[in-house]
C-alpha cells in the first residue's frame, strides 16, 4: 500500500506541489487581510 502511493506522489509534476503552496498561501492572506479590515469597520 505504501509503495503503491509514493509512485503515485512520484508521479505527480514538481509544480503540483508549488501551485498548492502559493494557492493556501493567497488564501491565507486574504483571510487575513478580510480580518483586519473588518477589525477596522468595527472600531469605526
Amino acid at each position: 500500500m505504501k509503495q503503491r502511493t509514493n509512485k503515485m506522489w512520484t508521479r505527480l509534476p514538481d509544480g503540483f506541489f508549488s501551485s498548492v503552496a502559493v494557492m493556501w498561501y493567497i488564501r491565507l492572506f486574504v483571510i487575513v487581510i478580510n480580518a483586519e479590515t473588518a477589525k477596522e469597520m468595527l472600531d469605526e
